[in-house]
């Protein structure tokens, strides 16, 4: 820098001097460009003061070789504007100013052409009046783009920047007066500079230049453009410590809502500045439910701790609004033109929505059902479903198999969930299983019929799971032919189909939600709405299957782990899932049994286990044992397994060649949930917690099967989407036509009469029981189910009997007598044992108004002819003949509720009832609300928008995507255009890096 030509004195008489004032930290690449370019300028600095932010590179050596005037290392954490305060305090002390001079703000990433300063103060000339000029500022990479050329505020205070990324073809070379300009670049009067003490230390990064530029206007100053100057930014510069490209998202809003809070009280009349500082934090609150309407809940802590920092004085706005109040000599009319209204905002944004659809325009094509061949796939899986359950369609409720009635209100229904009464027999508390939370919502949305859900969930069964893997097999690819074939794989996938012929509801519910979970999975690390969701789909999953926890959780970890950004969106996805189960796992874990949190909810329901080759048939009952869905047809074909593997080979054999193809990242994804899917089911044939009777019920392994199944599709899918498109379609059509084979005899079980399900009149108990229970629903009714042991099953049903909404799997995995069970087991052996048997009391006490004998099965007929003698020869007993439920009897002088206060008490308590319910459903109703407001969709475009940008800031096709690299040339470019418009457009994009400003990374908000 010793190389500036002519005498300091002589040139300080015919020209004003100008000090550069350089500030850098940690920039030594960015920093050798711009000290090239400050030296071979057309008209020298008559000083360069240089300022090292504590750098741990070469940066300070690089300034020494350069040998400024003044050299100064200041603590890494100083400010760029007090950096700038710093060296000009030194030339002061120096006395190395003079009346008329020039600062000209430089931080390490601005590189200025040869001319800049040379226009900047022809500017200065032409204007005496100017105290601030600013250039235009370019991309380094690209000098035809502007970073940005000045800076304004809305009429509400809203920062923003002017001329932002957009090209410069000299159509803003007319602009003059501006209310802002960037720091880096700026030109600034010394005397304004000391007067208004520089930039205000409470705004450390972000609009620290506009807030001194608009304190200019209001002391009488003027700040101007000055097109023909041109300062180049680095976007990759390191910036400050205030503000740099390593910082998190959520420091980033902290910093702009800091800025926004502490510019809004230091232009505050000092009778206001007290009220709205107390102000601040309520009002932070409720911006804090704004933004988790809007998908940004990183702006919600920022927020809070924007307003924390400035109410409690951590930023000075009493000093700062001090300082202001002391230099403003002008009335705010003054920058009125300079604002930007509200309609040139709304035409700027709707000029720049218009470019953003034609970016999200593939987005919206993708996954449109007409011309893409899902208009067929939902017409052909509707019919398909619907002729199939032909019998059912009419019915309002549905009985059989897992199948039992819901409550007939919805009132019932959600009183069923959270904390109440488990067992109506002694009126034991206990926690809900989360399915019933599952079972509430699907009620409510026939709230005029509950049980109707149930029935258009069996009906559209088939259709729903299409539509599902049609949707995800579309995320993976363009590809309509394997898109149809996952579809129609999924949909016929064996253990679906045996689910709704044996009424297994929330394993079909397990099965309808898998595809949609990875669906909105693939994209939940890049936006908080897709996070929540995919949290709210798991958990409904694992809710209706709790076995498929275990493996989720693996996919989870692992997801978590190699996710690269978006770990706090990952995190979200497991929040309801904890939500919901911990107090089920909190309870089974008193009771001594962790592992019966993993129990199927809804009806116990026996089956045979198969072998393990049939589990990776997809069959989770064995098909050597005869099923009932099969109505004995294959008891006379021996070979039917060897047969039903030759069938579903294509499938395996497709998912299994996956990983040699281009589509190996996809492929290994399908086979890690094949094999996850098929440890587990074969483990669950091994655990049974539950029990009916003293028969135990072993886990149903279907669930999990179905998740094997997904990961074999998946795979397939990769297979067929890596060879020719006339190949695909053969092997999809011979894959599909093995599955349909495959698939028949449970698919027609309902036609057929076969299956367990088949129409219901809403009752589980005979009619005269259920009108009274509708009437009363204390009033009890003793079940004695024989057993071929010779053993009876007792329960007691209170109301109307059973519903599908008030099993619990705290119930069906209880292990020994509780001392209700023990007064039930004694009231029925001598009922059974002593015809004179008249415990009258016993049975108004426990609220006992009938006596039910279910017709057992052949081997228990002694004991059922032993049962009924007996009551029917009880005097205390009225028979009230047979019923479609069994043999029925009527206690004399019955009573409509029980008198035993420790039986009445809980019956009459309901979930909201005790302190341990209501917290419970606080926590849990809160916690999952706000997910549910989370995932709601309500960014549109811009939501979509920010989607794709922030997938176009990746390197490469996603590691899902089976078609390859197809975009071409042009569409990339203009994508590339269009997603540099706007950062703060994408306020929900929280994963958004810094975008390049004016120092670098240290940029003002917009």
């Amino acid at each position: 820098m010793r190389d500036r030509p002519g005498d300091p004195n002589t040139i300080r008489s015919m020209r004003p001097g100008v000090t550069a004032i350089l500030v850098a930290r940690d920039a030594s690449r960015a920093l050798e460009r711009t000290i090239a370019a400050l030296e071979g300028s057309s008209r020298l600095p008559e000083r360069v003061v240089m300022v090292n932010l504590a750098s741990t590179d070469s940066t300070l050596d690089i300034m020494r070789a350069s040998e400024p005037d003044i050299l100064l290392t200041l603590e890494t954490d100083t400010t760029f504007g007090g950096a700038v305060a710093e060296a000009v305090a030194v030339l002061e002390e120096q006395g190395l100013h003079s009346e008329g001079d020039w600062l000209w703000l430089l931080a390490a990433d601005n590189a200025p052409e040869h001319d800049a300063l040379e226009q900047l103060l022809a500017t200065a000339e032409r204007n005496p009046s100017l105290e601030v000029t600013g250039p235009k500022l370019v991309r380094s990479d690209d000098a035809a783009t502007l970073v940005e050329f000045g800076q304004s505020m809305l009429q509400n205070g809203e920062s923003l920047r002017l001329r932002e990324d957009e090209l410069d073809q000299g159509q803003f070379d007319q602009d003059s007066d501006v209310l802002g300009v960037a720091a880096g670049g700026m030109l600034v009067r010394r005397e304004p500079w000391l007067a208004l003490d520089g930039f205000d230390p409470g705004l450390p990064a972000v609009d620290d230049a506009l807030d001194f530029c608009t304190r200019v206007w209001l002391a009488g100053g003027r700040v101007l453009l000055t097109p023909s100057a041109r300062v180049a930014c680095d976007p990759e510069a390191p910036g400050t410590a205030a503000m740099n490209p390593s910082m998190s998202a959520s420091a980033v809003a902290a910093a702009r809502d800091t800025a926004r809070v502490h510019r809004s009280l230091t232009k505050t009349p000092a009778p206001a500045f007290a009220v709205l500082r107390l102000l601040l934090i309520p009002i932070a609150i409720l911006k804090g439910v704004w933004h988790l309407v809007r998908k940004r809940p990183r702006r919600i802590l920022a927020e809070l701790r924007s307003a924390a920092r400035v109410t409690f004085g951590k930023t000075g706005a009493a000093r700062s609004r001090a300082q202001f109040a002391k230099t403003r000599t002008e009335s705010w009319a003054v920058i009125e033109p300079l604002l930007v209204s509200a309609e040139e905002n709304q035409k700027t944004l709707g000029l720049q929505r218009e470019e953003l659809r034609a970016l999200t325009h593939e987005e919206r094509e993708r996954y449109s059902l007409v011309g893409s061949g899902g208009l067929w796939v939902l017409l052909v899986s509707t019919l398909l479903g619907l002729g199939l359950a032909l019998p059912l369609i009419g019915q309002t409720t549905l009985s059989g198999g897992g199948l039992l009635p819901l409550a007939d209100s919805v009132g019932a229904l959600w009183g069923r969930t959270g904390y109440g009464v488990r067992d109506v027999g002694d009126g034991a508390f206990g926690v809900a299983d989360p399915f019933t939370y599952v079972l509430a919502v699907l009620g409510t949305l026939t709230f005029w019929h509950p049980s109707l859900s149930i029935v258009l969930l069996c009906l559209f069964a088939l259709p729903l799971a299409a539509m599902g893997a049609w949707l995800l097999v579309a995320r993976l690819t363009k590809r309509a032919g394997l898109r149809a074939f996952g579809a129609f794989a999924w949909m016929l996938a064996p253990p679906l189909l045996v689910a709704l012929a044996e009424g297994r509801i929330a394993a079909v519910i397990a099965h309808l939600v898998l595809p949609w979970l990875i669906f909105s999975a693939l994209s939940a690390s890049r936006n908080w709405s897709r996070a929540a969701a995919t949290g709210l789909l798991a958990a409904v999953a694992i809710a209706s299957a709790p076995l498929l926890a275990v493996p989720l959780a693996v996919v989870w970890l692992v997801w978590l782990v190699i996710g690269g950004r978006g770990f706090l969106q990952r995190l979200l996805t497991a929040a309801p899932t904890l939500v919901l189960f911990a107090p089920l796992a909190v309870a089974q874990w008193n009771r001594g049994r962790p592992l019966a949190l993993f129990a199927d909810p809804g009806v116990p329901l026996a089956s045979t286990a198969p072998d393990a080759w049939q589990l990776l048939l997809g069959f989770p009952t064995s098909l050597v044992a005869d099923p009932s869905w099969a109505g004995g047809q294959l008891e006379a074909y021996p070979f039917a397994p060897i047969v039903a593997a030759v069938l579903v080979a294509p499938l395996f054999l497709l998912a299994v060649l996956a990983p040699g193809g281009r589509n190996w990242r996809a492929a290994l994804f399908g086979l890690q949930l094949l094999l996850l899917g098929f440890v587990t089911s074969a483990a669950a044939t091994r655990l049974g917690f539950a029990h009916v009777g003293v028969e135990s019920i072993s886990l149903w392994p279907g669930s999990a099967q179905s998740l094997m199944w997904l990961g074999a599709v998946v795979a397939a899918a990769a297979t067929l989407g890596a060879i020719r498109a006339r190949a695909s379609h053969v092997l999809a059509g011979v894959t599909i036509a093995g599955i349909v084979l495959l698939a028949a005899l449970p698919a027609t079980a309902v036609a057929r009469g076969d299956s367990l399900v088949g129409a219901g009149d809403g009752r589980s108990l005979p009619a005269i029981v259920d009108a009274q229970g509708r009437a009363s629903d204390e009033v009890g009714t003793l079940v004695i189910v024989p057993l071929p042991s010779g053993a009876v099953e007792v329960r007691l049903e209170r109301g109307t009997g059973d519903s599908l909404d008030s099993q619990s799997t705290l119930r069906a995995t209880s292990v020994g007598f509780s001392s209700g069970d023990q007064r039930l087991a004694e009231l029925a052996v001598n009922f059974a044992s002593d015809s004179l048997f008249r415990p009258t009391e016993e049975l108004h006490a426990l609220g006992i108004s009938y006596l039910l004998v279910p017709e057992g099965s052949s081997d228990a007929a002694t004991m059922e002819g032993r049962l009924v003698s007996s009551l029917d020869a009880n005097p205390g007993l009225r028979p009230a003949g047979a019923t479609e439920f069994g043999a029925l009897w009527q206690v004399v002088g019955p009573t409509l509720e029980p008198t035993d206060p420790s039986v009445a008490g809980p019956l009459d308590t309901a979930n909201t009832g005790t302190t341990l319910g209501r917290w419970m459903l606080i926590v849990q109703g809160v916690l999952l609300a706000l997910t549910l407001l989370t995932a709601l969709p309500t960014g549109g475009l811009t939501a979509r928008a920010a989607d794709v940008r922030r997938r176009e800031k990746t390197t490469g096709r996603p590691w899902y995507d089976l078609d390859g690299d197809d975009i071409d040339g042009g569409e990339r470019m203009l994508r590339r255009d269009v997603t540099s418009l706007t950062v703060d457009d994408f306020e929900d994009d929280d994963d958004d890096v810094l975008g390049t400003g004016a120092r670098g990374g240290d940029h003002d908000a917009r």
